[in-house]
Formats: C-alpha cells, structure tokens, sequence
C-alpha cells in the first residue's frame, strides 16, 4: 500500500490482526491492496488506519481454494541460488 502512496496507521487491536491475516488468506495482499487504492481513491477524506479497510475487505469474495496466488517479477535479474557444480567445496572445512 506504501508503494502505492497509502501511508496509514497498522496499530490495532490483536482481533483486528486475526481478521487481516484471515483475510490476507483468503483473499490475496495484491487484491486487497486493489480494492484499498481504489476506496482511497474515492474517500471524502485521506483514511489514517488500516482498519478504515477491514469492512469493505471483508466483502470481498474469497479466492477460490484450488487458485494459485498472484505471483509478481522481481526487478534487478535475481535468479534463485543454484548449488555449485563441482562439489568439492562442500569437502572445505568451514572454519
């Protein structure tokens, strides 16, 4: 939400963090980030809580429990770690 210039409070109570994890869950962060940028968007004020969110995610339809979730690229030509071909480096004392 920071990266899309929504700068709000995270203080809440711990059943408010239950429900927004059950809701990260079941929903998706990029869907809820989606619907929070456009309520943002259409306030007649600049909300200041996280918890100005929570009703209207919760209306939200559940993602299907067989989808994938969205996966995003990562900038900057990261490859994920491959282990050495020559395995003789594992036989290097470590200290």
């Amino acid at each position: 939400m920071t990266k899309r210039g929504m700068r709000v409070s995270w203080q809440m109570q711990a059943g408010d963090w239950k429900e927004l994890a059950d809701l990260v869950r079941t929903r998706s962060v990029p869907v809820l980030v989606d619907h929070a940028e456009r309520v943002w968007k259409a306030a007649k004020s600049t909300p200041y809580s996280a918890r100005y969110f929570i009703d209207g995610w919760r209306g939200l339809p559940e993602a299907p429990a067989d989808s994938a979730p969205t996966l995003r690229a990562v900038s900057g030509g990261w490859r994920p770690f491959q282990n050495p071909e020559n395995h003789d480096v594992y036989d290097e004392p470590l200290i």
